[in-house]
Parts: structure tokens; C-alpha cells; sequence
């Protein structure tokens, strides 16, 4: 959950919409200098308005970009930061609050989609161990009880 932003990735973590904004923006992340841009270091204060830094590579000047920028400023005049520090918070269908339970069930029913549907982003927060053993399980190739059967 945001909180002051110093630690959450601008374009690479979900805080703003359903997924990470590079993806949603992809012609501006293209332009973007610095990818890995914190949203602290993005957002400006200037009196009581919050107001956002642009560091282009150059300016956005296409139709799609134009169109990106408006649809993403329209958004980011919604959100609003706190004093509070950012605290990361597992979402599920239900509310509720994490459980390895929970995360199994969703591992498991990400195993019927088509392997070429799913895609797997390493994780920079994630101990590589972690990473490594939510990659096999996305691909069915982990330790659960259902694959001690095969």
C-alpha cells in the first residue's frame, strides 16, 4: 500500500491500477531516463499541490505518447501520498489477508492456463530463493502433494 512512495517503483511496482505502469504506459516507459525511479523521487511537492517530474530521454511527441501522458496525469491527480511509510499487502479475491493456503490455491489455478499465457517477472524484492520456487510452481514443477504423483 502507498504510502510516502520511497519504496515503490514508479513504473515497475503495482500501486496505481491493476499492474505495474510500464505496462500500462508503455510509450512513456520507453521515453523514461530512469526506470527504476522511485514514485518519492517522482513526486513533487510545491505548497499543498503534489505535481510530478518528468526525466524524458526526449520529449513525447507521437499521437500514442500524447495520449499516454493525458491518461496517465489523469490518474496520478487521484493519488495521493502520505507521511506514512509503504507497506506491501497481499490482495486476494476474497480480502483477505495473506496465507500460504491461499497462495497455493492461486499457484494451482494458474497451472490450467496455458503455459504460453503466463508470464513470469522476477521479482527485485523477492529473496531469489522465493522467486526461484514461485517460478516452478507456476510452471508445475514444485514439491505439492499433486505432482508427487505424476
Amino acid at each position: 500500500m502507498l504510502g510516502n512512495g520511497s519504496s515503490v517503483q514508479f513504473w515497475g511496482d503495482t500501486w496505481a491500477e491493476n499492474g505495474a505502469l510500464k505496462y500500462k504506459y508503455p510509450a512513456l516507459f520507453t521515453l523514461e531516463k530512469d526506470k527504476c525511479i522511485t514514485v518519492w523521487d517522482k513526486a513533487c511537492l510545491r505548497g499543498n499541490t503534489l505535481e510530478w517530474s518528468w526525466d524524458w530521454s526526449r520529449q513525447p511527441t507521437s499521437s500514442l505518447e500524447i495520449s499516454q501522458l493525458s491518461e496517465l496525469q489523469n490518474m496520478l491527480n487521484q493519488d495521493c501520498l502520505s507521511n506514512t511509510p509503504d507497506v506491501w499487502k497481499w490482495i486476494n479475491e476474497d480480502g483477505q489477508n495473506f496465507s500460504v493456503k491461499d497462495l497455493r490455491i492461486e499457484l494451482a489455478n494458474l497451472r490450467y492456463k496455458k503455459e504460453e499465457d503466463l508470464v513470469f517477472e522476477w521479482n527485485a524484492w523477492a529473496t531469489p530463493k522465493a522467486s526461484y520456487l514461485g517460478w516452478r510452481a507456476l510452471m508445475g514443477k514444485s514439491a505439492f502433494e499433486s505432482g508427487l504423483f505424476r
